[in-house]
């Protein structure tokens, strides 16, 4: 069956269901996947825009109106949530069972529907031959890759930090640091020695399909499962060993339960109806988002664009009781591809969440995360002081306001690295006068040996009539007061950050280097996926050579993403940097 033929079937599908669709279509893109184009010339309706698909509230793939009763009590009789002591587990499984809500999270829950419910295989079977595939999302997904990715490497000979190599050269991560969160650092005030510490999205999403794996297996609705290289249809014997939640790999998880959670957590939409929904019982509104999703036909096909609503270059998607449309704000032409937004999403979380990236520098929201090379320069009272006004962590290089009315700009830092950078330039009160927006930065003129004269006339020292010598909770050697500046506090600052600028192009060149020295073995051997073995005359996977050379495709396209993602972070420091020396 060709591509049109599929996407063929799945339109009269959606059409049987009651989805009106005008002028648009699906289109499968060499390369891209399954996109929205224009069948004819889309016109516009003045002030309105125009409507040009409508699904209704009985096409969605809602838990409560698609999955049946039977199946969600199958949660509801969990006697312990994963990791919690059973009383309090119990209360709370009670409680959501009044409410309606099943101990298990939404996301969950509808892909364990669509794994094991055999009649949801064939009513959503049109709909299905859409998605993407598990060898798709083992491709460009980095939570399916190998983990070894994740550890620092050395530059010289490429092995990962764990291994000792004796070269004095740098470690770099392979993978950027919002999908591996990895640091040289490694003290005991590092906030990834927390328990609840935030990681890169290659540990969060893993930890996310875990947990709702282990609900899965309490429930009974599926068994314990073990890959061992094998066939996805050949599940573990009953007697396979469970380990415990934090130290289970992903062989153990089902991988159609993979690929089912990986399609929830693609193409999910937001949708909280009014209390009084004529098809849904009354119940409190989800204080998680993730409690609010729904898959919606057709609309899950639309691929993003990064562009500002407010200049109307996209489309519109907008939902009500009644369900979801999707509405054109300008003229597209027969062919043209339609675009949505999912959101301000940088090319970080892109890469973490949806396993692609917008390329070159053509995401305005994108952003570079800057906390591993800002905290570096931080002692504890520094850090005691900006976790009590709540300016710890989350320090961001982003596009500015001038991106929301369509003018090109240079990125720049954001508030909180700003906080941070004038925290290493001005005295306590000064700092906080800045947070408060009350610090006058001016420069004063001064005789540059009036201070001399006058611990000569005094016979005090400065350090001594500050407060007898008392340490300063937030002082260092750079600090000085209005009086001693010579220049303005903004432009210290901005040296602060054009340093911390400069650190982060130096670890993307370093990461950049290392890759481009990599050949094709080694590619494939990092990138390729586990089992590739050397068997001493060549490389081959248990599968044989076609395996090797799937394995080789699937390294390139990994490679190319991190090095893509890695030329991002690196161009926007670099221009971040210039743009404050302007």
């Amino acid at each position: 069956m060709t591509d049109s033929d599929v996407l063929g079937l799945f339109v009269s599908w959606a059409q049987e269901q009651g989805i009106q669709v005008k002028g648009v279509g699906p289109y499968r893109f060499p390369g891209r996947g399954v996109g929205i184009v224009a069948n004819e010339d889309v016109k516009l309706e003045i002030y309105t825009g125009t409507e040009i698909i409508n699904v209704s509230f009985n096409a969605l793939l809602h838990p409560e109106l698609s999955i049946p009763r039977q199946f969600r009590q199958r949660f509801n009789s969990l006697s312990r949530k994963h990791g919690a002591p059973k009383k309090a587990t119990g209360a709370l499984n009670a409680k959501r069972r009044r409410n309606g809500e099943c101990p298990t999270t939404i996301h969950g829950l509808i892909a364990a529907f669509l794994t094991y419910d055999s009649a949801s295989k064939s009513q959503y079977s049109a709909w299905r031959a859409t998605w993407p595939t598990y060898e798709d999302f083992q491709t460009t997904m980095p939570f399916l890759w190998p983990e070894a990715l994740t550890k620092l490497r050395c530059q010289t000979c490429h092995k990962t930090a764990d291994k000792s190599c004796g070269h004095a050269s740098d470690f770099v991560n392979i993978l950027p640091p919002e999908i591996s969160s990895n640091s040289l650092r490694d003290d005991k005030d590092d906030d990834r020695n927390k328990p609840n510490a935030p990681r890169g999205k290659f540990h969060t999403l893993r930890h996310k399909i875990l947990s709702d794996w282990q609900a899965v297996l309490d429930a009974g609705i599926a068994k314990p499962y073990h890959h061992r290289h094998k066939d996805m249809n050949t599940p573990s014997p009953d007697s396979e060993p469970q380990l415990p939640l934090s130290t289970t790999p992903l062989s153990h998880i089902d991988p159609h339960f993979i690929h089912s959670w990986l399609i929830v957590n693609t193409r999910s939409f937001y949708f909280l109806p009014s209390p009084s929904h004529a098809l849904l019982p009354p119940k409190p509104a989800p204080t998680n988002p993730d409690d609010s999703m729904v898959l919606c036909p057709l609309i899950d096909l639309f691929n993003h664009t990064s562009s500002n609503p407010n200049l109307k270059t996209h489309c519109t998607v907008s939902f009500s009781d009644a369900g979801f449309s999707v509405t054109a704000n300008r003229v597209y032409s027969a062919g043209e591809e339609l675009l949505v937004s999912y959101g301000a999403h940088s090319n970080g979380f892109l890469m973490g969440e949806y396993g692609f990236l917008l390329e070159g520098g053509s995401n305005r929201r994108d952003v570079v995360v800057l906390d591993s090379v800002v905290r570096e320069g931080l002692n504890k009272g520094q850090r005691a002081v900006l976790e009590e006004k709540g300016y710890w962590g989350e320090y961001m290089l982003q596009y500015g306001q001038a991106e929301e009315h369509g003018e090109a700009a240079a990125p720049e830092v954001c508030w909180r690295t700003q906080v941070v950078a004038h925290l290493l330039v001005l005295t306590k009160d000064e700092w906080e006068a800045f947070v408060e927006g009350r610090f006058e930065d001016r420069v004063e003129a001064k005789d540059p040996m009036a201070d001399g004269k006058r611990r000569k006339r005094d016979g005090t020292s400065a350090s001594a009539r500050r407060g007898k010598g008392k340490p300063h909770l937030i002082a260092n050697a750079n600090q000085k007061t209005t009086a001693q500046r010579t220049r303005p506090a903004s432009d210290l600052a901005n040296e602060k950050i054009c340093a911390w600028l400069e650190a982060f192009c130096h670890k993307a060149d370093g990461s950049l280097a290392m890759l481009k020295s990599m050949d094709e073995e080694e590619i494939t051997d990092a990138f390729g996926g586990d089992g590739v073995v050397d068997d001493g005359g060549g490389r081959r996977r248990e599968g044989g050579w076609e395996e090797v050379d799937i394995a080789r495709q699937r390294a390139r396209v990994r490679y190319d993403m991190v090095a893509t993602r890695w030329t991002q972070i690196g161009g926007m420091c670099l221009a971040g940097r210039e743009g404050l020396r302007v």
